[in-house]
């Protein structure tokens, strides 16, 4: 029997609040599921799948490492291309057969990827 039933979410930690929910919500164009201003706290997302979520925590450091959340695309080089029309941050697209790969970045620098499937 396992021990974790299924994954709820994935959360990053950032340093200016509506900074990050223009660029989760607005930017990338995720739904959001909750919001609690005054908690610091949103998640974007379906209810029933594992959910993005961000928590404002003042005066933090963000450091590079930990999760990365993955999001699923038809076309790696077209959402490339919309990301960084919005002013997005991204790497160059690589292939890891079977999957393209194009690592990109929130504004505190969290990483995050789009992969397209072969």
């Amino acid at each position: 029997m396992a021990i974790l039933e299924k994954m709820d979410l994935v959360w990053y930690r950032v340093t200016n609040w509506e900074r990050a929910k223009k660029f989760y919500g607005e930017t990338l164009g995720l739904s959001t599921h909750i919001c609690i201003d005054e908690a610091g706290w949103a998640e974007y997302g379906p209810q029933n799948s594992p959910r993005l979520a961000i928590h404002f925590i003042p005066n933090t450091k963000i450091s590079p490492g930990g999760g990365t959340a993955a999001f699923k695309v038809k076309d790696v080089v077209k959402t490339k291309e919309e990301l960084e029309k919005k002013g997005v941050r991204c790497d160059e697209i690589r292939e890891d057969s079977p999957v393209k790969i194009c690592n990109f970045y929130d504004p505190d620098g969290n990483l995050l990827q789009i992969i397209e499937e072969n």
